[in-house]
């Protein structure tokens, strides 16, 4: 809400929330064991700069929404896994869910750099 609303960034807040997210997408991901492809093997995420941190936190929301809205999580029980669709769908699952995790991870780092001390 505070992105659209052109709010200045709560620091502490997304330092928080960005950890829980990181524990909520590790904990999913030990029950969907995640793999990546090769493709999506390489690092995607530089260091985040200070003026980066809209556009990441952006891409994070982005990535949630891709990952939730896959097929291959809402019909898992009625979807034919072994179907080249089902493949490619799974796949994108994967990456979405690991990108979160890497991803989430750059956020808070940067914003625990960034936030008031208490």
């Amino acid at each position: 809400r505070n992105l659209v609303a052109r709010k200045p960034l709560d620091y502490n807040l997304i330092t928080e929330q960005t950890a829980e997210i990181r524990k909520r997408a590790q904990r999913l991901n030990v029950y969907l064991s995640a793999r990546a492809s090769e493709n999506d093997a390489q690092d995607s995420f530089p260091e985040l700069e200070g003026q980066e941190m809209i556009d990441a936190l952006v891409k994070l929301c982005t990535l949630i929404d891709s990952f939730t809205e896959n097929p291959a999580l809402k019909n898992a029980a009625t979807v034919d896994a072994k179907s080249e669709n089902a493949k490619k769908e799974k796949a994108q699952a994967d990456a979405d869910l690991l990108a979160v995790i890497k991803l989430s991870e750059r956020i808070r780092k940067k914003s625990e750099s960034l936030k008031d001390p208490k």
